[in-house]
């Protein structure tokens, strides 16, 4: 496996062009790209995503194969719109349209970038997309994708590209209003590791996150940053004094998986801001 390099150019020439990027963000999303150059990501052949780095700049990553993933953190800290741009960006890097796609739902707009890319197999925003017509159309799509999935054989199944469904801020607007795709939640989330898809939850609202509380067991990677004291005592393995502090590390999370708990830093406002334009989004 080897980094593409005219993706990662791409990449690069869209942060350094991009006119609505404070330098300061620019300067960390070009930095959080050269570490995701890195040997440890390049040699990564697995279908592995990186959710950031450790303090001494390794790359941490969430097993896709193994399970879903919630990211949490407080209103303000664009988890929930921003929060999939590293863990994304680190896929498209390193795998073709042909071996993974994603789909993103997300209140706010995610990144433009991401939105346009060939990698992506459909996007809607709550904000920004006035076709409600558009949310069902999308679910019914991949629906359709899990319930053909479960007929192939495993040779069948490798032959497809791997699925990766994000949910921003989004659920708590639809899971309750259209009972018709309350299998479709449940045959992602308890069944989709087995047919090749994983799905990553980022909310700003855990306290009313309809998915992780109706299926808890389904998320065993946990991504959480600046929470309520509660919120990070079911989460996580063992809380810290930066966990619900007033002034935490802005850039700093915990990523829980494996009954391991690694501080990281995932640079997901600087890289998402970085590869966001406005004008396309409005």
């Amino acid at each position: 496996m080897a980094i593409i390099q005219k993706t990662l150019d791409e990449i690069k020439a869209y942060i350094q062009t991009n006119p609505h990027v404070p330098d300061e963000s620019r300067n960390e999303a070009l930095q959080a790209l050269a570490k995701l150059a890195c040997k440890e990501v390049v040699d990564n052949t697995s279908f592995h995503s990186v959710v950031g780095f450790d303090p001494h700049d390794k790359p941490v990553f969430w097993d896709m194969t193994k399970g879903n993933l919630l990211a949490v953190n407080k209103v303000g800290k664009a988890i929930d719109s921003l929060g999939c741009t590293m863990v994304l960006v680190s896929l498209i890097l390193r795998f073709s349209k042909k071996q993974v796609q994603y789909y993103l739902f997300t209140y706010d707009a995610p990144p433009s970038y991401l939105r346009e890319n060939e990698h992506c197999t459909g996007s809607v925003s709550a904000i920004y997309d006035k076709n409600y017509n558009r949310y069902g159309e999308l679910f019914a799509q991949i629906f359709d994708e899990l319930k053909y999935r479960k007929t192939l054989s495993e040779e069948e199944l490798a032959r497809l590209p791997f699925l990766v469904i994000v949910f921003g801020n989004f659920t708590r607007y639809i899971l309750e209003a259209d009972e018709r795709f309350s299998e479709f939640y449940s045959m992602l989330l308890q069944e989709g590791t087995s047919l090749r898809v994983a799905c990553m939850i980022a909310t700003t609202r855990f306290e009313n996150e309809p998915f992780y509380h109706r299926y808890p067991n389904s998320f065993p990677c946990r991504l959480v940053g600046n929470v309520f004291p509660a919120t990070a005592s079911e989460l996580l393995l063992s809380v810290t004094d930066q966990i619900g502090n007033e002034n935490p590390p802005t850039k700093k999370m915990f990523f829980q998986a494996n009954k391991t708990q690694t501080l990281v830093q995932t640079h997901h406002i600087a890289l998402g801001v970085a590869l966001n334009c406005p004008i396309l989004n409005g």
